[in-house]
């Protein structure tokens, strides 16, 4: 939890934000990226969704990002450039650890068919031919992954992406907050009580949102030292950046704009997604929408983390039914839910629906750490996912789903699949063993239904 600040209320709070009143009435202009004298600057999610693209080379990225450096247009908080830094081998792990599950998964695939069953076989010398042509092959694909992961536990600092950075931002390009380390926290602690953007929303982390902080005060040093107009490329949707329709964000908050024009001596501020900055910056369309897909599903897992993380497990266990589903995210919806069971029920089955979807979940006891999952009913199949991040998105198709099935220990997570392709995710979240001290058997996990042949979010 954050610290309680220190300050008294102030009950002149606007006057502070809006000291000026007469230009609040003054419309935001126009600004485009493109125009040479517009300047730039980059947040921590923008840095860090190239690791997400799919089908996109980085060309299109990295000419983008040179034209602004050698344009002097482009800039990077500092605080940007440690938080990429802090979370960039995370990504790099999720991705090797991705391959290695596709290897593992695969490199013992067999379909070898007995001698027997060949015997008056018309195709079967067409068949063995086949047989031995897809061992080649896939033999062939797995020496190249693993030569691909090889590769990938090599880099220090020297993937394809840091590179990028390396040769675009020099300490010219880096910006700091333009105060010292004291005013900054005052500055911070004064946000959290009177709920000021930004930072207010991150008050429960362990930093108490002084990162969001330091990066907005560093935007608006860079405005009052260039007086420029200014894009801030961002993945935030938060409503300490944004006045929110719902789960969309629609307006950059009035204070954050005021704030701007007063430090820039009149000139604007634009909070764009990535997506959009690439494409007034006429990157290639391709580029452009393998970014709009992966900012999307960035968006979808922070929601999902935020809805999922809610306090309500005591309600839970006095009701012992499945709490009220959360619909959240842009584009098609992903509920969220949790359930708490009495495993000993029921033959430990017990079937989780909505809208239409409907999943058979099956425990048997292990101990008060763990449960057996177990595939059973209108099940077509499931699987253990280890180590997985809150939010992390996962590919059924690369996780082990060849057993009936699985130990789940507790926090860990795991899939079930109906039979229709949809998928949900879950997260046991507690156990408790009658022959262990419990006075019941119990298990409580978190979910998210994946429509079939969508991405799956790991609660």
């Amino acid at each position: 939890m954050a610290k309680s600040p220190t300050r008294d209320f102030d009950h002149f709070i606007l006057d502070r934000l809006y000291p000026e009143p007469h230009d609040v009435f003054k419309p935001t202009a126009t600004v485009d990226p493109s125009c040479a004298d517009v300047i730039v600057a980059l947040d921590t999610n923008a840095l860090l969704l190239p690791y997400q693209l799919g089908k996109s080379n980085l060309d299109g990225l990295a000419t983008v990002y040179a034209k602004l450096a050698n344009e002097r247009r482009l800039f990077l908080p500092e605080q940007v450039a440690r938080e990429f830094i802090k979370n960039r081998d995370r990504r790099l792990a999720d991705m090797v650890q991705a391959y290695e599950d596709r290897i593992s998964r695969f490199s013992g695939w067999d379909i070898n068919v007995s001698p027997l069953l060949l015997e008056g076989f018309a195709d079967r010398e067409a068949l063995t031919k086949a047989a031995a042509d897809h061992e080649k092959a896939a033999n062939a694909h797995l020496s190249q992954l693993r030569a691909l992961v090889k590769q990938m536990k090599a880099w220090r600092g020297n993937d394809p992406v840091s590179a990028i950075y390396a040769a675009t931002f020099g300490k010219e390009h880096l910006i700091g907050p333009g105060m010292a380390n004291e005013k900054v926290i005052e500055e911070m602690h004064y946000g959290l009580l009177h709920q000021v953007p930004p930072g207010y929303k991150d008050a429960s982390k362990d930093d108490q949102g002084i990162g969001d902080v330091l990066v907005w005060l560093s935007l608006l040093d860079l405005g009052k030292t260039l007086g420029k107009d200014l894009v801030f490329v961002t993945g935030e949707q938060k409503a300490d950046w944004f006045v929110r329709a719902g789960k969309q964000p629609l307006y950059p908050r009035p204070e954050l704009v005021d704030a701007y024009r007063r430090a820039s001596a009149g000139r604007s501020l634009r909070l764009s997604s990535l997506h959009d900055f690439l494409r007034d910056m006429e990157a290639p369309e391709t580029l452009v929408d393998d970014v709009e897909i992966a900012e999307a599903s960035a968006n979808n897992a922070i929601q999902a983390a935020a809805a999922v993380n809610q306090p309500f497990a005591d309600t839970m266990r006095t009701s012992r039914r499945s709490s009220e589903l959360r619909l959240y995210g842009r584009g098609p919806d992903v509920p969220a839910g949790a359930k708490v069971f009495d495993y000993s029920t029921h033959d430990g089955n017990v079937r989780i629906e909505h809208a239409g979807q409907a999943f058979d979940v099956a425990f048997s006891k292990s101990s008060d750490t763990s449960i057996h999952l177990i595939k059973r009913g209108a099940t077509r199949r499931i699987g253990r996912v280890k180590n997985a991040q809150l939010g992390q998105i996962v590919n059924m198709n690369l996780i082990d789903t060849t057993s009936s099935h699985y130990t789940i220990q507790l926090n860990e997570s795991f899939l079930v699949e109906n039979d229709e392709g949809a998928v949900l995710a879950g997260r046991i979240s507690g156990i408790q063993d009658d022959t262990r001290g419990s006075d019941r058997d119990e298990v409580r996990f978190f979910y998210t239904i994946n429509p079939s042949g969508s991405q799956v979010v790991i609660p």
